[in-house]
């Protein structure tokens, strides 16, 4: 299977306050605001991969990590879109604080 990655725009400090904003905007609660709002200590690694869009697979992780349903599955990936995209380095963010969550909750 083809592991396709986001089309990204404008820089990642951008995005992130963008999905802030819009995460307010939107009045989120529960898992989606939550997922979101993980982002607010990530910052940009300097690598290549800051400019890498996420990849197919890791939207799915994320997705299934944070325990999305399939409206708030619709809503996070339509939070990611308007915000311009998520870099791979934002999802490797995202996923090791999920990982992270779950570890401290006691979850697998």
């Amino acid at each position: 299977m083809d592991n396709p990655r986001m089309r990204i725009g404008r820089s990642d400090l951008e995005r992130t306050l963008d999905l802030v904003c819009l995460s307010d905007e939107e009045d989120l609660k529960g898992k989606v605001r939550q997922t979101i709002l993980m982002l607010g200590d990530c910052f940009p690694s300097g690598k290549k991969r800051d400019a890498l869009g996420i990849t197919y697979r890791q939207m799915l992780y994320i997705v299934s990590l944070a325990g999305l349903n399939r409206e708030e599955t619709t809503q996070f990936c339509r939070l990611v879109k308007d915000a311009g995209g998520l870099d791979s380095n934002q999802a490797n963010h995202l996923i090791g604080e999920l990982l992270a969550s779950k570890q401290r909750s006691g979850g697998t």
